[in-house]
């Protein structure tokens, strides 16, 4: 695991946002490092974790579900081998923080998620799924 305490962790969080992807295409958002280090110095994300040095996580296992909050990455790739990366007990389902499309692009649709509450002004939802990015929300 990472800790954002250590200057170098948060610089890095802070590059991989401001040049990495956008976690989504559908509702992205970049530069929001401060965001999501407030997120977890105040105990509300779960822990960071890297998965190569360009690609960092913010994901962990509760009651048998994997929640993946937020990717921090350079380039795309497919999530699914790294699962086991992410976990450290048996899950029966994975909830995304964001619209995985880009990560892991056959996903299902299991529920709406009725605690998702954000206001945009303007906005124009694209066709299909959607789900703000939950580490860019203030």
């Amino acid at each position: 695991m990472l800790e954002l305490a250590e200057p170098s962790i948060r610089a890095g969080l802070v590059s991989l946002t401001d040049e990495g992807l956008a976690v989504t295409g559908r509702f992205g958002a970049r530069g929001h490092a401060r965001i999501a280090s407030w997120y977890a110095a105040n105990a509300f994300s779960r822990p960071l974790r890297q998965l190569s040095a360009e690609t960092w996580v913010l994901a962990g296992v509760e009651d048998g579900t994997l929640y993946i909050d937020d990717i921090f990455a350079r380039e795309p790739f497919d999530l699914r081998p790294h699962i086991p990366r992410l976990i450290d007990q048996p899950i029966t389902a994975i909830h995304f923080g964001f619209t995985p499309e880009r990560w892991w692009p056959q996903a299902s649709v299991l529920g709406e998620d009725t605690d998702a509450w954000l206001f945009v002004r303007n906005l124009v939802p694209p066709p299909g799924p959607h789900r703000f990015p939950l580490m860019a929300r203030t």
